[in-house]
């Protein structure tokens, strides 16, 4: 009895760069596959599913054809969960193709067939050769058959998916290409009060908060498991809360699904099998959220601030079980930046001499002129490394000969310095208030450093012991005690009289 398999078209590459499949007429030298696809990095091959005798579009006499292991190719469709209910009663390649005939192109059986026949290569039938001009991929010199199409194991890499296996009869068939490259994509933001920045300021001993999200491709469904990574990169002036980690699809909580692990500036956030997570599907979100905090490694400035980048890692090969090939997204960065205050002491009375001898304390939150609350800088290894309410506690920097001190490690915002220790002869500064993050104080954004004066002048100079002074005091009271005693002795005789 004659079989026939009837047009049997393409099943479509879903993922990045997905291919359209064009078959012209016979020719001398066989047939051609065509696949339209602009972008040259791919290897296409073909491999013979059934062979038979064909016309137009139906292949009849169907027996396996030379690119598979027929027997090996039935067993494993009896073994498979997903076609196993189907092909149980099937015996050769002819009731193998009665089962498919008819099928949607995207149908679950109809993929869960080719998966199985990828697994069951043989020979080669033909490999595609690119076309610069024409932009395409062709595959020569074929004989009349069922041709499964796919990329060559082990050529897709960085970014790129491979093409979902194509089952293609040789003839005049054409398929619409998608040409569109979808795979997962990843993004990295700095939440600060609800809102995502791509940079934001900090003072060191500060906690930033990251949050990552990652998507997945639209023939998320088309593999069997899927691996996922999120690759984390911190600089070294950020230091991971590993503790800190938690990983949400919606509004469920996975985080159990992803193991954590932290290596110094490096963290990874890996799920072996996204597919056994409840409720994921093409249109999920992985966001992943963690805190680092600012240590005194930070760089300084804009220029080049404290840059942190992450990627995603993802199964990349639908054809396969998800566990081997892999690809990895473009990196996203976001950067933390923090700033330094420098003091230069100087006499008042030409505002350039520097002095020593000077101590001063920073503080910040004050409200109104109202120190209550006040929060005082902590200075260690020459960086700002947290705030206390506590004066007594409170780092105090003593400008040198050169009159300098500087407050490294800050964020943009108001500040104040207070005079703890002032050099002999000079009179206490008031208390100084700083902007850090403009210019009225000379900062430098690039270099992050912002500059400023604090001048003394020296006290009031009051009449000292000695000289005329002395003279005067002397003279006043030599002339004092001298009508003392005139006083004295007018008295006596007085006195001596009356008796």
């Amino acid at each position: 009895m004659k079989k026939m398999l009837k047009r049997m078209a393409a099943i479509a590459a879903a993922a990045v760069m997905t291919a359209a499949v064009a078959v012209p007429a016979w020719a001398a030298d066989g047939y051609t596959i065509t696949i339209q696809n602009e972008t040259a990095n791919h290897t296409y091959e073909a491999y013979q599913v059934f062979k038979g005798d064909l016309s137009e579009s139906t292949l009849s006499n169907v027996q396996w054809g030379d690119g598979v292991k027929g027997a090996d190719l039935l067993a494993a469709l009896k073994a498979d969960d997903a076609t196993k209910a189907s092909f149980a009663s099937v015996t050769d390649a002819a009731g193998a193709a009665k089962i498919l005939d008819g099928k949607d192109n995207d149908a679950d059986l109809v993929k869960a067939f080719a998966q199985d026949v990828n697994k069951n290569l043989s020979t080669v039938a033909g490999t595609s050769t690119y076309n610069t001009t024409a932009k395409n991929y062709t595959i020569s010199g074929l004989a009349a058959g069922y041709y499964l199409v796919k990329d060559k194991n082990g050529t897709q890499s960085g970014n790129d998916d491979y093409t979902r296996v194509m089952l293609e009869v040789v003839n005049n068939v054409q398929v619409n290409p998608k040409n569109s490259k979808d795979v997962p994509t990843v993004d990295k933001k700095i939440v600060e009060n609800g809102e995502d920045k791509a940079a934001n300021d900090y003072n060191v001993g500060d906690t930033v908060s990251f949050k990552l999200t990652g998507t997945l491709p639209s023939n998320y469904a088309d593999y069997k498991t899927y691996q996922y990574k999120f690759n984390d990169t911190l600089s070294d002036g950020l230091t991971y809360d590993a503790d800190s980690v938690k990983v949400t699809v919606g509004d469920t909580d996975v985080t159990t699904s992803f193991t954590t692990t932290a290596d110094e500036q490096k963290l990874t956030v890996a799920c072996a099998d996204l597919k056994k997570v409840t409720g994921v599907d093409k249109d999920s979100q992985i966001v992943v959220t963690y805190t680092a905090k600012l240590n005194n490694k930070a760089v300084l400035g804009t220029a080049v601030g404290n840059k942190n980048e992450v990627t995603v890692t993802y199964s990349n090969n639908p054809n396969n079980d998800g566990s081997g090939d892999t690809g990895t997204t473009p990196p996203k960065d976001v950067t933390v930046y923090t700033y330094e205050l420098k003091v230069t002491k100087v006499d008042g009375a030409d505002n350039k001499t520097p002095l020593a001898g000077a101590g001063f304390k920073l503080y910040k939150n004050v409200a109104d002129g109202d120190k209550t609350g006040a929060n005082y800088a902590v200075i260690t290894d020459g960086k700002v490394s947290g705030w206390t309410t506590d004066i007594s506690k409170a780092t105090e920097l003593d400008t040198t000969a050169d009159g300098v001190i500087a407050f490294t490690g800050l964020d943009t915002g108001d500040y104040f310095l207070k005079e703890t220790k002032t050099p002999a002869g000079y009179n206490t500064t008031a208390d100084v208030a700083v902007k850090i993050g403009t210019t009225e104080q000379n900062m430098v954004a690039t270099t992050g450093i912002e500059s400023m004066n604090v001048a003394n002048n020296k006290g009031t100079v009051l009449p000292a012991t000695g000289g005329m002074g002395t003279r005067i005091f002397t003279i006043v009271g030599i002339c004092l005690m001298a009508g003392a005693a005139v006083l004295l002795i007018t008295k006596r005789r007085m006195n001596s009289e009356t008796k």
